[in-house]
């Protein structure tokens, strides 16, 4: 099987065990689609490491929302939660999300108008310019 064919296959059996309630940028049938050209592929002896390597992947394009006013963000809750910022985003996951996006092909794309929706939210953050380490992106 080739990486894309075991990529497909990940993403089918995802797919299967999820009922979709809440849809973002990308949903469950266009997962594939969105993956396929955008995320390093990956295969490995070990099954298990394989398998969550994939669902990292296939999780964090559920939490991808596209908005009016920002462009893209990362939300680290599907559903509503009162301790949500705007558009159900937490400071505290900034790292973790731009850390994980930066191996998407096209991670300026989502990264960029992530990172300014803190800053521009958060100006403190853009004198610490911590934020520069995570925008990196992988080639």
């Amino acid at each position: 099987m080739n990486g894309k064919e075991l990529l497909k296959s990940y993403v089918e059996k995802f797919n299967a065990n999820d009922d979709e309630h809440i849809t973002q940028y990308v949903s469950n049938a266009a997962a594939y689609d969105f993956l396929a050209d955008r995320i390093p592929l990956f295969e490995c002896p070990d099954k298990d490491i394989e398998e969550t390597y994939y669902f990292r992947f296939w999780t964090l394009r559920k939490h991808i929302k596209h908005t009016e006013e920002c462009g893209f963000v990362f939300t680290e809750f599907l559903y509503h939660v009162p301790w949500g910022g705007k558009y159900n985003t937490i400071v505290c996951a900034v790292g973790h999300h731009l850390n994980e996006a930066r191996w998407l092909a096209d991670a300026p794309t989502y990264v960029e108008p992530y990172a300014a929706h803190f800053l521009d939210d958060y100006p403190q953050a853009q004198e610490a310019q911590d934020i520069d380490k995570y925008i990196v992106i992988a080639q």
